[in-house]
């Protein structure tokens, strides 16, 4: 009984997880940038385009419906750990996992219709997913997942920085994310690139995470 609690509770995080990044953002813009344009006007990618990183090994591409199965398996690879403590087969883990990705993608497309989708790529192989909300003059860094065998070598480093430099070369001042306030390690990652926490976490403990990239 209680292992269904704790799996119905984390059910219901993912899901309020998906909309605390949008209550976010609007709540934050709506109180310091009530001037930014946040939906995009105009496709900011074209349909094949990437993103230039500085080292050359390392790719962002458009992610296309053949990375389906990759990109399912690197969210359950990110949240398999947190269900450890539940000790579920592995059969009912699978399934939930598969569900939370599909509720996931589900409130990714209602909550930031348009946005843009990367495959994280290092020497032709897949490690990561990086998704953005491009609008006029702002920027959403809604997810960055890297395999775990590929952190900590400065990859996630890299990407954040690229976003940053395509942003402000398309006249983009700011750059947005929301965190768990409790995730210390991305709190960390995030300052360590310049960005700053916007207010108080929200009911559910999330934290708004601002960055400017030049005079607005």
């Amino acid at each position: 009984m209680a292992e269904r609690h704790d799996i119905d509770r984390r059910r219901t995080a993912s899901r309020q997880h998906a909309a605390d990044i949008g209550a976010c953002l609007v709540h934050c813009h709506r109180r310091r940038f009530s001037d930014i344009r946040l939906r995009p006007t105009v496709p900011i990618f074209a349909e094949n385009a990437s993103i230039a990183c500085s080292d050359p090994g390392l790719r962002l591409r458009p992610a296309v419906d053949t990375d389906g199965p990759f990109l399912r398996h690197l969210f359950k690879a990110s949240r398999a750990e947190g269900f450890a403590a539940a000790q579920l087969p592995a059969a009912a883990l699978d399934a939930l996992l598969d569900q939370q990705f599909r509720v996931q993608t589900a409130s990714y497309a209602l909550q930031f219709p348009g946005s843009s989708s990367f495959l994280i790529e290092w020497r032709q192989r897949a490690i990561g997913r990086l998704m953005l909300f491009c609008g006029c003059e702002c920027w959403h860094v809604i997810d960055l997942m890297l395999l775990d065998a590929d952190r900590g070598q400065g990859i996630g480093t890299d990407v954040m920085q690229s976003v940053a430099v395509e942003a402000g070369s398309k006249g983009v001042g700011l750059l947005t994310l929301v965190v768990l306030e409790a995730n210390q390690r991305a709190r960390r990652f995030y300052t360590g690139l310049g960005f700053a926490g916007m207010g108080g976490p929200t009911e559910s403990g999330h934290l708004v995470m601002i960055k400017q990239l030049g005079p607005h």
